[in-house]
């Protein structure tokens, strides 16, 4: 129930930042949607990898600060629902936007 309500939060909150970006840029919803879907997946990507470079970079950081040095150990990849919810979103916004440019696509 909690990873249903973490995937549905990200939607959610996704949708209310390309709200507010359509509104204050005052362009549609859905022009905004594409090109914002795929930033926000990278930067969500970035953050929530447990292999990536920030969190790569941000070990030796929190290790020097907590004064405690831990060995590099091979990681698990796990799943995060928050980039699960974020790619959703972007297919989601893909989909609509394709349906609502389709005379645009199609002819």
């Amino acid at each position: 129930m909690k990873k249903i309500i973490i995937l549905i939060g990200t939607i959610v909150s996704l949708g209310m930042i390309n709200w507010i970006l359509s509104y204050a840029f005052s362009v549609q919803f859905f022009d905004i949607g594409i090109p914002y879907g795929i930033v926000a997946l990278f930067i969500i990507y970035m953050y929530t990898d447990r292999s990536g470079a920030i969190s790569r970079h941000m070990e030796p950081q929190i290790q020097g600060q907590i004064g405690v040095r831990m060995n590099i150990t091979t990681r698990i990849h796990g799943t995060s629902f928050i980039l699960i919810g974020s790619i959703v979103y972007f297919l989601l916004t893909l989909i609509v936007s394709f349906y609502i440019y389709k005379d645009y696509f199609i002819n």
